[in-house]
């Protein structure tokens, strides 16, 4: 198609165990963490929201350079954990618009999530291939600068002598023996204070590169503008009831 208008249905979940084609979207399986220690192999989702998957499909139904408008629930937009489903977005789509919809958009048919219409353009496959490349061109950069994999395995083999040799563990019962030492609460809460100090490290460090990469995203990727809006009347009240004033 050159067009898909479409509001598709919120909130129902796609279960792996009861719809076998949810291996076939690249939204239903688990996204690469370009910050993880040791690469995982690909791996399905258990389940996926209806939503998300509308997106990847009218994806595929669309011609190249065609256009998309879907109501999607604002959640899509600025949940943290939905991140990969707008980076699916971007590496596919031109965002033309994003039109914020009123809180009582859908209250006359039950339905009170707030939402907005997304307008997407379809990206011909090289365009998407190219986007592709500059990301990962990016994160392997970023790896590479802040040393990323070596402080990583340095931190562990440094928490790991400690723990063997309990280096900074104030023993106030050296009559003990190692495996009763580590029975206590003492030996314990500090191990448990070891685990955090060298999480936090890691912590810092993975935000430090995810803005460094995020800066180098808004340098190296194309940039373009888009329009944004926020409809208040839209022709209808929360009833249902047509009103004179539509902002769309």
């Amino acid at each position: 198609f050159d067009f898909i208008v479409t509001n598709p249905p919120f909130g129902s979940i796609v279960r792996q165990t009861e719809k076998a084609y949810l291996k076939t979207y690249q939204l239903g399986k688990k996204e690469s963490d370009w910050l993880a220690v040791t690469e995982k192999p690909e791996t399905q989702r258990e389940n996926q929201n209806t939503e998300v998957l509308f997106i990847e499909q009218c994806y595929n139904f669309l011609n190249d350079g065609g256009y998309l408008a879907v109501v999607v629930p604002d959640g899509i937009l600025t949940n943290s954990s939905l991140q990969y489903v707008r980076s699916m977005i971007e590496d596919k789509f031109r965002i033309v618009a994003v039109v914020s919809l009123p809180q009582t958009a859908f209250t006359a048919t039950g339905a009170g999530v707030k939402s907005s219409v997304m307008f997407l353009k379809k990206y011909k496959i090289k365009q998407t291939d190219i986007i592709k490349t500059k990301i990962v061109d990016i994160q392997q950069s970023l790896r590479k600068q802040f040393n990323y994999a070596d402080k990583v395995e340095a931190w562990e083999k440094e928490k790991a002598l400690k723990i063997k040799e309990l280096i900074g563990f104030n023993n106030t019962t050296p009559t003990l023996s190692i495996a009763e030492i580590k029975k206590t609460d003492a030996y314990k809460e500090w191990r448990e204070e070891l685990n955090t100090y060298y999480n936090d490290l890691l912590n810092d460090l993975k935000e430090q590169m995810q803005d460094a990469y995020l800066q180098n995203k808004q340098k190296q990727l194309p940039d373009y503008k888009i329009f944004m809006a926020i409809a208040e009347e839209i022709g209808y009240d929360a009833t249902g009831k047509t009103i004179e004033r539509n902002e769309l």
